[in-house]
């Protein structure tokens, strides 16, 4: 189980240097693999981590590629800082709107929410088809109550 806190990302902390090396030494024994991601604005490659056959976090690197830039956990084996998994609900997790952002771009209209008692950790919802909200809106409140949390985003501070 990997915990994406506010001053971590399971193992990974804000001085971890981004390269395989390092990830290695992080995750002994994981498979690792360069994957093409997204954020709500470009698609990117980063190292992502396996656990059991599935992706479980994906480590993104800034744009020298010296430093993290972010780390997205995707995957059972994530955890938000308050206990949130990957799948619930929401109101399952207890977000509030005003905790949220509407998505833009490939992300257009999801709920992207700042975890509870954080600045650094950031939460994706889908609210499935034909539930996003308008562009530059959040989904309708029946809608987003029901949005499943797909990612969580750890930022580390610098």
């Amino acid at each position: 189980m990997y915990t994406l806190s506010a001053g971590s990302a399971g193992p990974i902390t804000a001085s971890t240097p981004y390269g395989t090396n390092s990830l290695k030494q992080l995750f002994p024994g994981r498979r690792q693999q360069s994957v093409q991601i997204a954020d709500d604005e470009r698609t990117f490659y980063a190292v992502a981590i396996f656990e059991d056959g599935l992706q479980t976090i994906a480590v993104e690197p800034n744009s020298s590629n010296s430093a993290i830039a972010a780390v997205h956990g995707l995957g059972p084996d994530v955890a938000g800082p308050n206990g949130e998994r990957i799948g619930m609900t929401f109101s399952e997790v207890g977000m509030s709107s005003s905790r949220c952002r509407a998505g833009k771009g490939l992300w257009a209209g999801m709920p992207i929410c700042k975890a509870r008692g954080t600045d650094n950790v950031t939460f994706v919802f889908d609210p499935g088809p034909g539930n996003t909200g308008a562009p530059g809106k959040l989904p309708p409140r029946g809608a987003i109550g029901q949005s499943k949390l797909t990612r969580i985003v750890w930022m580390p501070d610098r």
